[in-house]
């Protein structure tokens, strides 16, 4: 989902829980987070997906992200 993200050109994050989910704070255009929301589905190869769950963030939440990038990696 990283890649997707960049590639998109998407500001945020993603991270891995210790429940084994995976966890995406995003924002973007409408179109862009829209083919996020659409790769999420369907996953990447080797992966379920059981569930999407979506919150929208507050205005000011979205414009205090960065670049894409993995959280939690060295």
């Amino acid at each position: 989902m990283h890649q997707e993200a960049a590639e998109i050109g998407l500001r945020g994050w993603v991270r891995n829980t210790d429940q084994g989910h995976v966890e995406i704070v995003a924002a973007g255009k409408p179109e862009e987070l829209a083919e996020l929301k659409n790769a999420l589905r369907n996953g990447s190869r080797g992966s379920r997906v059981d569930a999407v769950e979506e919150h929208e963030l507050v205005e000011s939440e979205g414009a205090q992200l960065g670049p894409f990038e993995i959280e939690g990696a060295w």
